[in-house]
């Protein structure tokens, strides 16, 4: 039986595909590598039958999908790669703000904490991310030529008064000299709710799931033991990344040991306080509720 199944390939999913990389096994299913924004259309229009998908892309494509449990990409402090940039104060934001297309969550939980918690009421605008001058800046801060970077990245971004980056652009792109403060969107949403934050998850389509709940159990149980070759051998991911971006191992160990890949009940509370917030909002269906894929019940990285 064929199926396509998509990945997420942000430094963050490294330690979730650590085990399939090294060889120790193989995942099910054809691999399609794309965005966060690119795999959450193609998993709603049936193009992809299993994906790591933006949190928020669930309840969009509610009633058609299910949760896989026991994984997630979350926080519970920190997360470092979640960021609004600002030339003032968070306290002090108006005037327009970019808004990185590659995350529908990020996206959403940034207007939350400036419109609901903050009271801030400014223009919103799209950032195409991908846009090659952008991605050239990126590349540049990454080699180390970091007065050209500054120099494109002030005439980028010289029209706006914050930006919301996200990813392994977050990580490569300083910004200090054009926005002096900034804000770990994550490190806000635990201090304020005393809840972990979830921005990933795995999902399968619903018809899928009917039709061929064997394949789906095959893949939940490859995925977490993959990931449970992540945890227990770090040093692996950590190797990976640093071959791929050209971070160093300090950088990467602080980054990922931030991570959480747990999908708990704390975890469970915390994504259902984030879609009651967007309800809210009427942002999505006041009928949406968490639907999980139910098989084998192992702990995320455990086999």
């Amino acid at each position: 039986m064929s199926f396509k199944v998509g990945r997420i390939d942000f430094i963050n999913t490294t330690p979730v595909y650590a085990g399939a990389d090294q060889g120790r096994l193989v995942f099910p299913g054809e691999t399609v590598r794309g965005s966060p924004a690119e795999l959450n259309a193609m998993l709603r229009k049936g193009q992809l039958q299993i994906s790591s998908i933006s949190s928020i892309e669930f309840a969009r494509a509610w009633p058609d999908l299910l949760i896989l449990p026991g994984i997630s990409i979350s926080c519970t402090g920190p997360v470092r790669s979640v960021l609004l940039h600002s030339r003032v104060p968070l306290s002090e934001i108006s005037g327009t703000v970019g808004l990185s297309n590659r995350s529908a969550t990020a996206r959403a939980l940034v207007r939350i904490i400036l419109e609901d918690f903050i009271g801030a009421k400014p223009d919103f605008v799209d950032v195409d991310m991908a846009a090659p001058e952008i991605q050239n800046a990126v590349a540049a801060f990454r080699s180390g030529d970091t007065p050209s970077a500054q120099d494109s990245t002030a005439a980028l971004f010289d029209n706006l008064d914050g930006l919301l980056v996200i990813g392994d652009d977050a990580l490569a792109l300083d910004l200090r000299h054009v926005f002096p403060h900034v804000l770990d969107l994550g490190e806000f949403w635990v201090d304020r709710t005393g809840l972990p934050f979830v921005f990933g998850i795995w999902a399968v389509r619903k018809d899928f799931a009917l039709e061929h709940p064997d394949a789906v159990d095959l893949f939940r149980s490859s995925l977490l033991r993959s990931l449970g070759c992540g945890l227990r051998e770090p040093e692996a991911a950590i190797n990976l990344v640093r071959e791929s971006t050209g971070f160093s191992e300090e950088r990467i160990r602080s980054y990922l040991e931030r991570i959480d890949y747990v999908f708990g009940p704390e975890h469970i509370h915390g994504l259902r306080h984030f879609f009651d917030l967007l309800k809210r909002r009427s942002d999505i269906d006041p009928a949406v509720d968490l639907e999980f894929f139910e098989r084998q019940r192992e702990r995320a990285g455990h086999e």
